[in-house]
C-alpha cells in the first residue's frame, strides 16, 4: 500500500517523515477555508503510529487539528490503519465527535474481524456472517458485507488465502 506514495502526484503533498511539519502545514491548509472554497482531503496512513513519532509541539498541533476539524466544511479526513493502533485512537476525545460508523469501509482478515468494529446499523444476519477476508461498506443504503481480493506480489488479483496456524 505504501508503494503509491513513492510517486509524485500533481497537487498532492505526501509525508513519510517530519510529521510535525506535516501537521503544521495541514493546519495552515485548513485555515485557508475562510478565504477559498477548495475541497481538501487528508489521508492518514497509520495515524496511530504517526502520533507516536510526533514531538511535544507536534502533539499540540495534532490535538489542535483533530479537536477543530469538524468546524471545517470543505475538509475531509480518511484514516487507514491497522486495528490495534486504530483502537487507541478511539480513546481520544475528538474521535467520537469526528468518526461515524455509518460511512466507511472496514476490512478484516478473519471472520472475527466484525467483532472489532461497532457498526450501529448492522443486521443480525450480517453479524452472523463468517468467512475469511470479509469487509463492510457502510453508507446511506446501510451496511453491505462482501469478500475482498488483493493484488499479490506477482500482480495477479487473487482471493487472499487465510493462513492456518
Amino acid at each position: 500500500a505504501t508503494g503509491l506514495f513513492n510517486k509524485k502526484y500533481e497537487g498532492v503533498t505526501t509525508y513519510k517523515e517530519n510529521f510535525d511539519e506535516a501537521f503544521k502545514n495541514i493546519i495552515l491548509e485548513v485555515n485557508k477555508e475562510g478565504t477559498d472554497k477548495n475541497k481538501r482531503v487528508f489521508v492518514f496512513l497509520g495515524l496511530g503510529v504517526i502520533k507516536q513519532m510526533l514531538s511535544e509541539t507536534g502533539i499540540k498541533m495534532y490535538d489542535l487539528l483533530f479537536s477543530n476539524i469538524s468546524r471545517f466544511k470543505n475538509s475531509r479526513i480518511i484514516l487507514i490503519d491497522d486495528y490495534t493502533p486504530f483502537q487507541n485512537l478511539e480513546l481520544e476525545s475528538w474521535y467520537n465527535n469526528l468518526i461515524v460508523d455509518t460511512n466507511g469501509i472496514w476490512l478484516g482478515e478473519e471472520p472475527t474481524s466484525q467483532n472489532a468494529i461497532n457498526l450501529s446499523n448492522i443486521t443480525r444476519e450480517q453479524k452472523d456472517e463468517n468467512f475469511p477476508y470479509m469487509a463492510f461498506t457502510c453508507g446511506a443504503n446501510g451496511v453491505i458485507v462482501f469478500k475482498y481480493v488483493v493484488e499479490d506480489s506477482e500482480g495477479d488479483d487473487n482471493e487472499r488465502k487465510q493462513s492456518v496456524s
